[in-house]
């Protein structure tokens, strides 16, 4: 409370005179109400979601032609370098009909050759050398297919990866294309969460690109490890069931965990306001503009206001000046004084 002395002051022609007595009267300071802003630069929020251990690029291999299994090379969990040999079939029927092959195309190639000659000395038909021809390129035809089906025989890692499960073992019959061997890429893992529809905007403005985000992964084998992980995709329409968008993160494969499809994971997302999109908009009621320079009202602890100059870019977005967390004076701000205490103004029913 502020005190303030009231004294009575008669004039006289020569001389003051003073009143006898003097009063005290204790006055309130005035308190404005104003429309206030927080300012929110840096503030962060924490998602935790469960997700699942998925495949980033998975393969699941057959043999293209049907056969026994001589042998199987891998087993489940092995990881392999691409081009490493994981299966053969019994190649003796196969090499037998490359033989085969390998005869009727020389046999053919030899006609071929002799009509080529003949044809020039019209010593045959046009239609006898149409035959001889046909004759030697589907001999040719049937060659390759030998060859084909025999290479068939071995199955080949496409890339670096893991054997992640074998179907098939030795000496068991192999149909064509029947699945052998899961085949799950090395460099790379993928995490599926189910994401509430209440994140989806935010989650698509990480994946975009258009705010910062930091997503760490935990795995229950050791959960006082977290890995970093990106966003891969977001699916565009929710599941039937639960409401829910299925989103993918992939991670580099690691070195000190064995990783398999439909294992647990634990992810914590921490979204980050600290961007271009998301900066603290000054409107024009709360600026003052004294000799070129921005200032505003800010609020200290007592609720007393004090001036504050900003920098702010064209479209009137806070640059620099103020601090996470500042409350700024929003209008009439013309109207108030430095040290002035204010208080947060409250729409009252009917205006």
């Amino acid at each position: 409370m502020v005190k303030y002395t009231k004294i009575a002051v008669g004039v006289g022609i020569a001389t003051f005179l003073v009143a006898c007595s003097e009063s005290t009267v204790e006055y309130s300071p005035i308190v404005r109400p104003a429309k206030l802003l927080e300012v929110n630069l840096n503030s962060v929020t924490r998602d935790y979601l469960p997700g699942e251990v998925t495949a980033s690029r998975k393969a699941v291999l057959g043999f293209r032609v049907p056969g026994e299994i001589s042998v199987l090379h891998i087993k489940s969990g092995q990881k392999v370098t691409k081009g490493t040999l994981l299966a053969e079939l019994e190649p003796t029927e196969f090499e037998i009909a490359l033989k085969s092959a390998s005869a009727y195309y020389d046999l053919d190639e030899v006609n071929f050759k002799r009509a080529q000659v003949m044809i020039k000395d019209h010593l045959i038909s046009q239609a006898s050398y149409d035959e001889s021809e046909a004759a030697f390129k589907s001999a040719y035809a049937e060659l390759k297919k030998a060859e084909n089906n025999l290479s068939y025989t071995k199955l080949y890692a496409p890339y670096d990866g893991v054997i992640a499960a074998t179907y098939l073992y030795d000496f068991e019959y192999a149909q064509t294309q029947q699945p052998v061997i899961s085949f799950l890429a090395k460099e790379n893992i993928d995490i599926e969460i189910a994401a509430p529809e209440k994140l989806l905007p935010e989650l698509k403005k990480m994946y975009n690109g258009e705010i910062k985000s930091n997503v760490l992964v935990r795995f229950p084998v050791d959960q006082s490890k977290s890995y970093p992980a990106k966003f891969k995709d977001i699916s565009p329409v929710a599941d039937q069931a639960t409401g829910s968008y299925k989103v993918r993160l992939t991670m580099p494969q690691l070195h000190d965990v064995n990783l398999f499809p439909g294992m647990a994971a634990n992810v914590e997302i921490t979204l980050s306001n600290q961007n271009l999109n998301d900066k603290t908009i000054i409107p024009n009621s709360a600026q003052m503009i004294e000799n070129d320079k921005t200032f505003v009202w800010r609020l200290n602890k007592n609720f007393q206001v004090e001036k504050q100059q900003v920098s702010l870019d064209e479209s009137g977005k806070l640059i620099s000046g103020l601090n996470d967390g500042d409350i700024i004076v929003l209008a009439g701000v013309t109207d108030l004084k430095q040290g002035q205490q204010v208080k947060k103004w409250h729409k009252e029913r009917g205006l």
